[in-house]
């Protein structure tokens, strides 16, 4: 949680990073404006996509390896096209799509364990999808 400057700021001297780890502000799950009373609370992007995922992960999930690319040919994946995936207690597979770009992506998705793929589908731009099966 940060105050409506984006700060604390813990001592990265270049003045980018808070605590050696994230970009100051960028990040941040909830913003406080303490300039009024009473302070008002604003929940940002990143508070959205961690109670997304969190809602299709329980307790007890695992995180598996994903590979993402583009096209036939297999180019990589842009930066702002990210997925998770989690095996879950229960036996399912879920899987959370995020396309931060400007551009709607087509998705197939091949899951080698299974040894089958999931019908392809579009991710729209600025959207979070998860998949389950």
């Amino acid at each position: 949680m940060l105050d409506h400057r984006g700060g604390p700021d813990h001592g990265d001297p270049t003045g980018e990073l808070c605590e050696g780890l994230i970009p100051c502000g960028s990040n941040a799950m909830l913003i406080v404006d303490d300039t009024v009373s009473p302070p008002v609370v604003y929940k940002q992007a990143f508070y959205w996509h961690m109670a997304h995922v969190s809602r299709w992960a329980p307790r007890g999930s695992v995180v598996v390896d994903v590979a993402l690319s583009v096209g036939a040919g297999g180019a990589p994946a842009p930066d702002w096209l990210l997925a998770t995936a989690l095996l879950t207690p229960d036996g399912g597979t879920t899987l959370v799509l995020l396309n931060a770009g400007n551009a709607s992506v087509p998705v197939c998705v091949q899951d080698a364990a299974a040894g089958g793929s999931v019908p392809g589908s579009v991710l729209p731009p600025h959207s979070i999808q998860t998949w389950r099966w």
